[in-house]
């Protein structure tokens, strides 16, 4: 590997969360193990894809208007 492993630093008036740096690092674990074994990765860009979709269908039903994917994946 060259250069250093990549971090993520947040600020939060409230108690830092601690699932979410396990979370975190868990899930890049997962993906690292995976891109170094060749194999797909449990969590996959059709997964989050997926997501936003059905976030979008939920949306679209509360608000009474067709929300696109951009809304949802770009904020």
């Amino acid at each position: 590997m060259v250069g250093r492993p990549s971090t993520i630093d947040f600020t939060s008036k409230r108690q830092p969360s601690r699932w979410f740096s396990r979370a975190f690092r868990c899930t890049m674990g997962q993906l690292m193990q995976a891109i170094g074994k060749g194999s797909d990765p449990a969590i996959s860009g059709h997964d989050n894809l997926n997501h936003a979709a059905i976030e979008a269908t939920r949306r679209s039903a509360a608000v009474g208007r067709a929300v696109a994917l951009d809304e949802i994946i770009l904020g």
